[in-house]
């Protein structure tokens, strides 16, 4: 599967972060496939600031937040990301 992210603009104005605007471009396209090993794991991070996201999936939120979703689903497999900032 893969999904789009768009990035965002917030603090407009007085409206701080309640008001903001998603835009069409740029954003972040994250592909996940199951894996049949358990646990979390990024494949690979492309794109202008891939040097700068960490590959550890401990240290990245996205799998971060996948990793939590999983263990409080009690399932027995894992999933592989790919992120393309």
């Amino acid at each position: 599967m893969k999904v789009f992210g768009p990035a965002s603009i917030a603090n407009l104005g007085a409206g701080f972060d309640v008001l903001g605007l998603a835009l069409e471009s740029p954003g972040d396209i994250v592909g996940i496939k199951e894996s049949s090993e358990p646990g979390v794991r990024i494949k690979r991070i492309t794109g202008i600031q891939a040097k700068r996201l960490p590959r550890n999936s401990k240290k990245n939120c996205v799998t971060i937040a996948a990793e939590n979703v999983l263990r409080r689903a009690h399932v027995d497999f894992g999933l592989e990301f790919e992120l393309e900032k």
